[in-house]
């Protein structure tokens, strides 16, 4: 009876300790996936702030193309207005050079 009784204090012993092991096992797995999944956070973070900038920097390189174009765009606009008027001018002059023919 004793032998038995010993022979099970020796298995539950060794279940105890089979058991402690896997719960320390489990625990650094849990420990280990905490930790994965802070990276990835910290890493997710990081992009979206990346790309935040991106577009911060892609958007303030489209306005000055904006500003660009709309500047070149009222150049050209001038000029046409020039021209238009300088065209109006020799008209009115060709016009007087032909009235002053026909006299």
């Amino acid at each position: 009876f004793f032998e038995k009784e010993t022979n099970l204090l020796k298995l539950k012993e060794k279940l105890d300790i089979e058991d402690g092991k896997h719960k320390s096992i489990k625990a650094t797995l849990r420990n280990e996936l905490d930790t994965c999944k802070q990276t990835a956070e910290n890493a997710r973070n990081r992009l979206e702030k990346e790309m935040r900038l991106q577009a911060i920097n892609h958007l303030e390189e489209i306005t000055k193309l904006e500003c660009s174009t709309q500047s070149q765009l009222s150049k050209l606009e001038n000029y046409f207005s020039e021209e238009r008027a300088n065209h109006e001018h020799t008209k009115l002059q060709l016009l007087e050079a032909n009235l002053w023919l026909n006299e």
